[in-house]
Order: C-alpha cells, then structure tokens, then sequence
C-alpha cells in the first residue's frame, strides 16, 4: 500500500474509509496506478473537518458531487461519499448524484467489476461482484445490467473500450452487446469528456483492438463517422492490409506521443473520397492534401486546440513526403522540407517510419534506410544553417538605402529563406544577395 494511502487511513482512525476504484484494481494487477481514491459514509464537510484538523490543504472543487481533494507529497487523493445513485444529463460534464450510506450500494453502481473492488486499512479486499475474478479471466464485466449502466452515463462504452486497449481484456458477451445497442447514447456526451478517453485508448498497448472495438459497437459511427469508411483495398504492390487494418497498425507503431497517435488515426482518412482504378492498379491520389482539410473540420468539431489542429494536419498534408525521399533529392529540396516542416518535422519523421507496415521485411529495412538517409543530410544541413547571413543589419542599410527596423529585419528573413531553399548559393560574392534584395525590395513596393 502506498504510503499517502496508509496516511489517510491513518487520520482517519475509527472512520469508515475504504481505498476503491482504479488503485484497488491495479494492485492486484501489480501495475503502477498514480490515482488514489478512498469512499466513506462521511459527508464532505465531516471530510474536510477532519482533513483540516490534521493539516493537511484541501479542495472543494467537487464539493456537490461528494469529492474532496487533498495531497499528500504531490500526490493527489480524492475522498468521496458513498453514492447510491450517479446520472449524467445531456452535455453535462458533471453528474446528478444522491448520498448513501452503504459500502456495497456504492460499489454496485460503479462501471465495471473489475473497479467495483474496495481495501480496508488492514489490506482486505472486498469484493461483493466478483470483480477478482474478472480480472484473473481479463473480462470487462458490469456489476448490474450493462443497459442501467451505460444509460446512467454513456461515458462508460467507451470506458469499457478504453480497458481493453489499456489492459489488453475483452468485453463479456452481454456487455459487449449492450455497448453495440446503446452506442447511439453517446451523442449526448459533451466532446470534454470523451476525449480523455479516447486518448487513453490511443496509448494502450493493445489499441488496434480497442479501436476495432469501436469500430464493430458502431461508438465510431456517432463519434468518428468518417472513419467508418476505412475498411477499402488497398494497391497490394504498396499494402498488404485494407485502409482500416493499416491505420491500426501505424498507430501501433507510433512513439507513445498523444498528438502521433491522433495523427495516425486520421492519416489516411481520404482515401474513401479519392479512391479511382487506373490500368486495373488502385490509387489515392492526392488523399493528403484532401485529408488536411478533413480533419481540420473534425478537430474542430471535437473541440481540439488550434495548436494541436495546426500540428495535426500539418502532419497530415505532408505525410507522404519523408517516405518519397531517394537519395537523388537535391539540397534544396531537403532544406525546403524542413523549411515547411519546422519543429514539426521530427514527428513527421517519427510517422513516416510508423507508416511502414509492409508484410516484407525487406522492403520495411529499405525504407527505414531511406529515412536514416535523409536524416543524416538534414543533420549536415543544419550544421551549414548556423553558419551566418552573408550581410548583416548594417550592410543592408548601407546597400539597400533602408532605415527602418522592420524592413531591415523582413529582408534578413527573406535572405535566411532563399539560402536554406536553395534559391541562394551559399559563401557567394556579396553583391549577389545585395543584388537579391534588391529585387525582393522593389516586388514588395509594388504590391503596397
């Protein structure tokens, strides 16, 4: 037991309190769990009394639903009173919930089994639904019936979902299909609140099936549509696997970086809109651009950041780039990528190499080279980027006949883009940027 666990038991002497939830279920499991959550009888001030009488800094944030947080040695802990009842509204973040004063009615409306398992200070477990078992059989089961469950809180679904892609279980039967008849109640979920949990799903170590989960209880048909039109042939000359089966994969072989794996979600998801047969041959042309454009309109709709938006389908546009590359690729080429690319272009590359999921050994080792290639040229390239500009802010004035600090500082821009494009030779004779700038200066003039 933790030793911020074992202090709370501690200033809770002679109380009702019992560890519940995710810290129970991943104990037995022997994983690493960062959350701490106790449920009591105690209504939340005899909560707060008590937490202030030892010291210890509280939170009342969710003082209506019950909860008080407080720390202990920066980990966060929640106490909660037990609830006998626990609904959400539609695109409300937060629930309606009524007190009760029973260990077990607290645990039977919890979500699954498997987190409806409770620990006494002296290390009992409780455990009235057999949650112990299910997690022996790696089953993701209801307490109650799995319809008063998810109407309850829809949430749930993709919970359940989320657990096998986090634990690698699978759904019981009746679970399983109770998820598939009542899919349709997640439209009434606020987009805050699903997606924590699909980002949890996207970084499980067995996400290709939590996501095929999705996909076949139709969650994805209410949340993602356009994902559901990913199960198309691919070229097999390029793909052994269909749209859908590939983009499992690719997520797979992603860096556990949450913005990587969103990307590869939506990476291909285009290709259902361009798809044409050309002499026999499928092909996709131009599916990144499409999908940029795509995926910008569903970001949004999911209520994604502008900058994660910016990232992603910057990501997406370029996509194909990185996996084109052959040696032949002249300097400029290479600078204009990373040009485009900025900080961006590690994650690029990052997705290229996930992108490689051909059946063929081979052909994947040929790639990776390609790719190892190119890095090695950008690595020289930016040694011959720190290098400085030809002219600095003085020989610009002098030159140029300018004065002003913008200008000065719009044309060192314009210099430092033609030599890392190419458009510039590099170490050349000083009059050709002079002369360079010139020309950039009298284009600017005629469009004031």
């Amino acid at each position: 037991m933790k030793p911020e666990a074992q202090k709370i038991f501690e200033i809770f002497k002679g109380k009702e309190i019992y560890l519940v939830g995710g810290y129970v279920r991943d104990f037995l499991l022997n994983r690493k769990s960062e959350d701490i959550d106790f449920a009591t009888p105690l209504l939340p001030e005899q909560i707060i009394e008590i937490l202030e009488s030892n010291g210890l800094k509280f939170w009342e944030t969710g003082r209506a639903f019950g909860t008080i947080s407080t720390q202990i040695d920066k980990l966060k802990v929640e106490i909660t009173t037990y609830r006998v009842d626990e609904t959400y509204t539609k695109d409300n973040r937060h629930p309606r919930v009524k007190f009760g004063t029973s260990l077990k009615d607290d645990l039977k409306r919890r979500d699954f089994t498997i987190n409806a398992l409770a620990m006494d200070r002296n290390g009992k477990i409780i455990d009235y639904f057999k949650g112990k078992r299910d997690l022996k059989n790696k089953t993701i089961k209801t307490p109650l019936e799995p319809d008063t469950i998810f109407s309850d809180d829809p949430l749930r679904m993709i919970r359940a979902i989320r657990f096998v892609s986090q634990l690698d279980f699978k759904l019981n039967r009746k679970t399983y299909n109770s998820i598939k008849k009542n899919s349709y109640k997640i439209l009434s979920l606020a987009s805050e609140r699903i997606k924590p949990e699909i980002e949890k799903l996207l970084m499980g170590d067995s996400v290709e099936k939590g996501l095929d989960f999705l996909l076949k209880t139709k969650i994805l048909t209410y949340y993602i549509p356009e994902l559901t039109l990913l199960k198309i042939r691919q070229n097999p000359k390029y793909h052994h696997k269909d749209v859908w089966n590939h983009t499992l994969l690719v997520i797979k072989n992603c860096p556990q970086d949450i913005i990587l794996k969103w990307t590869a979600l939506f990476h291909d998801i285009a290709k259902p809109f361009v798809k044409e047969i050309i002499d026999k041959e499928i092909h996709f042309y131009r599916h990144e651009e499409l999908g940029a454009k795509i995926v910008e309109g569903i970001l949004k709709r999911l209520k994604f950041s502008n900058k994660e938006i910016n990232i992603i389908t910057q990501l997406i546009a370029n996509h194909m780039r990185v996996n084109l590359y052959t040696p032949e690729w002249s300097n400029k080429a290479i600078r204009k990528l990373k040009t485009d690319l900025g900080d961006n272009l590690n994650n690029l590359i990052e997705l290229s190499i996930a992108d490689c999921t051909s059946s063929k050994k081979e052909k994947i080792e040929n790639i990776i080279k390609r790719i190892d290639d190119l890095k090695e040229r950008l690595n020289t390239l930016t040694i011959k980027e720190e290098i400085p500009l030809p002219l600095n802010g003085h020989d610009i004035i002098e030159n140029l006949e300018v004065t002003q600090g913008k200008i000065v500082g719009q044309l060192k821009e314009a210099l430092k883009k033609a030599l890392e494009e190419g458009i510039l030779p590099l170490n050349a004779n000083k009059m050709i940027y002079v002369n360079y700038l010139k020309d950039y200066l009298i284009n600017i003039n005629k469009h004031i």
